[in-house]
C-alpha cells in the first residue's frame, strides 16, 4: 500500500493505492448492510481481540481464485487492564 498526496499542482488529493486497498474495497462491496468482512491477513493481526465467523472462500473482482473471508461478530473481553 502507498499513501500520500497525488495529482497536479492544480488538483492534489491524499489517497491510498495498492493491492490491500483494492481487497478492502472488494470485501466492503461484498458485505451486507451492517456487516464487516475481513481477510485472513487482517484476522491474523487481530485474532486475539475479535470473534469471527468463517465465510469460506469468496470470489472478488481482480483476484484469481478465492479469498478467505471472515465476518466480524464481536470483540473479545480483555483481561485486567485491557480494553473491551
Amino acid at each position: 500500500m502507498v499513501a500520500g498526496t497525488v495529482g497536479t499542482e492544480d488538483r492534489m488529493e491524499y489517497t491510498v493505492i495498492g493491492d490491500n486497498v483494492n481487497l478492502a474495497s472488494r470485501l466492503t462491496s461484498n458485505a451486507k448492510p451492517g456487516q464487516i468482512l475481513i481477510s485472513r491477513r487482517t484476522l491474523d493481526l487481530v485474532r486475539n481481540t475479535v470473534e469471527v465467523r468463517s465465510l469460506g472462500g469468496i470470489h472478488v473482482k481482480g483476484k484469481d481464485g478465492e479469498i478467505e473471508a471472515y465476518e466480524l461478530v464481536g470483540l473479545r473481553e480483555q483481561g485486567p487492564g485491557g480494553r473491551k
